[in-house]
């Protein structure tokens, strides 16, 4: 009878952790290959407004490194010189070096948004640890005219960003563009959008 309830258990638990993992996200991101942000190209809103983001250039560059490198000062004789402070003469050389690793930069096209207030919506696809911080300011004030809103600044795998925009009855374009950027978190990867608004007509 104890087998039989000790079974149960176990079939129950078994139940419980099958159900629990198919609320994981479908691609947690593999993050022991090179890292990639795929961008889906139509930025889309709550009021049914379709933006198609342009790249407007894109940098591959390699990381670079350096060293100090120090040299004790010799005589012809192969001695050391001591200098008028009574402490040996030290040469330091700054040697730069390029390494294996790579980074790749895109910037999109700067996107003029609706007016009227919205809320945006930016998916990608990534297998990296990603950062998307929020533009502009640190905290919202009431200049803040575009934020970040219910959606993550962090994370890793697939990823959706979320941003809202208030009304323009200034009669011009915003005075402070926003740039948004989402990278990896080795900066091996980073993406970068600029947003400006157009004015009410």
């Amino acid at each position: 009878m104890k087998k039989l309830f000790h079974l149960s258990l176990l079939l129950m638990a078994t139940a419980f952790l099958a159900i629990a993992c198919e609320d994981h996200p479908g691609n947690p991101g593999d993050f022991s290959i090179q890292c990639t942000i795929d961008i889906d190209p139509v930025m889309t809103s709550v009021k049914g407004h379709q933006i198609t983001l342009t790249p407007v250039r894109t940098i591959d560059s390699t990381f670079r490194y350096f060293y100090i490198e120090e040299d004790t000062l010799k005589d012809d004789k192969g001695t050391p010189i001591i200098g008028e402070d009574g402490k040996l003469i030290v040469k330091e050389d700054t040697i730069y070096y390029n390494s294996k690793r790579t980074a790749h930069f895109t910037e999109y096209a700067l996107e003029l948004l609706p007016w009227e207030k919205d809320t945006f919506t930016i998916s990608f696809r990534s297998n990296a640890q990603w950062n998307a911080n929020v533009p502009i300011t640190q905290t919202r004030t009431s200049q803040t005219w575009y934020y970040n809103y219910n959606s993550t600044t962090t994370g890793g795998g697939d990823g959706v960003l979320c941003f809202r925009t208030k009304n323009n009855t200034t009669g011009k374009l915003r005075e402070v563009e926003a740039v948004q950027d989402i990278y990896s978190r080795d900066s091996s990867v980073m993406v970068r959008f600029h947003f400006n608004q157009n004015p009410k007509p």
